[in-house]
C-alpha cells in the first residue's frame, strides 16, 4: 500500500499470486504472473534399460526436499498404502525434523520395504536422481513456487503436484503430469493408481518433456519474457 502507486509493474510467482495482489488493489495489467526458471542439467546420463526390462520393473516415485511438516510427505505414505499390491518403489532425498516420525510412518504402514530414505544429496546430484525416475511428487501444503517441479521436467521426469504449490501452473498438460488436491490422500492414491498402472516413463516420452521445457521454463525463455513484459509496460 505504501509502494504500490509507484511501482511499474509487479511480477507475481504464479496465479493466485497475481489475484491476490489485484484484489489489492494492483492494476490488473499491471501485475504479471511469472515463475522460477533454473539452471538446466548439462549431464544426466540416464540408463535406459531394454524395453522388455523396463515392463517388469517397478514404478519409481521419488520426492526431493525437506522432511518437515509443511511438505506433508505423510500424505504420500497414506495414499501408497492403498496401493501396496502395485508394483512401485518410493526414494526419499532430503532431511528435516519428521524424518524419524516418518520411518516409523513408513514401518507402521507396511511400506518399510518399498520407501528407501536416502538423506540429503548434494544439489548437483539432484537432476541425475530425478532422471533415473518415473515421477516426481510435491505433497507440499503450501509451496510459493517448488522449484523441484522444474527440474524435474526439465529432466524429462513427470510430476504430480498439490495444488497448493506455485508450480501447479506448469502441469496443464497430461504429458507433464497431474494435479492433486492438497492434503487429499484420496485424491492422490487415485492419481498415483494411474500413474503406476501407465508403468515406467518411455524415452520418447522423456525427450518430449524436455522439449517443452526448454521451450517454455529455461532460463532463457524466462528472461525473453521479461524483457517482452519491459517492452509493454514503457
Amino acid at each position: 500500500l505504501r509502494f504500490g502507486k509507484k511501482l511499474s509493474f509487479l511480477l507475481a510467482v504464479g496465479r493466485n499470486a497475481k489475484d491476490w495482489y489485484v484484489k489489492r488493489g494492483f492494476e490488473y495489467d499491471r501485475v504479471f504472473s511469472f515463475g522460477y526458471y533454473v539452471g538446466w542439467p548439462t549431464d544426466l546420463n540416464v540408463r535406459e534399460n531394454d524395453e522388455e526390462n523396463n515392463k517388469n520393473r517397478p514404478v519409481k516415485l521419488v520426492f526431493v526436499g525437506q522432511l518437515v511438516e509443511r511438505k506433508r510427505v505423510d500424505v504420500i505414505f497414506q495414499s501408497l498404502a492403498e496401493l501396496k499390491s502395485k508394483n512401485w518403489r518410493l526414494e526419499l532425498f532430503g532431511e528435516g525434523s519428521q524424518r524419524s516420525f516418518l520411518e516409523n510412518l513408513a514401518e507402521t504402514l507396511g511400506l518399510k520395504e518399498i520407501i528407501q530414505f536416502h538423506g540429503a544429496i548434494p544439489n548437483s546430484e539432484v537432476s541425475a536422481n530425478l532422471a533415473e525416475n518415473d515421477c516426481l511428487i510435491l505433497s507440499s501444503r503450501f509451496d510459493g513456487w517448488g522449484a523441484v517441479v522444474n527440474e524435474a521436467l526439465q529432466c524429462g521426469t513427470p510430476v504430480l503436484v498439490s495444488d497448493a504449490c506455485g508450480s501447479s501452473d506448469l502441469v496443464r498438460n497430461p504429458e507433464l503430469g497431474s494435479v492433486f488436491c492438497s492434503g487429499s490422500v484420496e485424491d492422490l492414491s487415485a492419481k498415483l493408481d494411474a500413474i503406476i498402472r501407465k508403468g515406467r516413463v518411455s524415452p520418447e516420452r522423456r525427450e518430449r518433456i524436455r522439449n517443452w521445457a526448454e521451450k517454455t521454463i529455461s532460463p532463457e525463455v524466462g528472461a525473453s519474457y521479461l524483457l517482452e513484459i519491459l517492452e509493454y509496460v514503457s
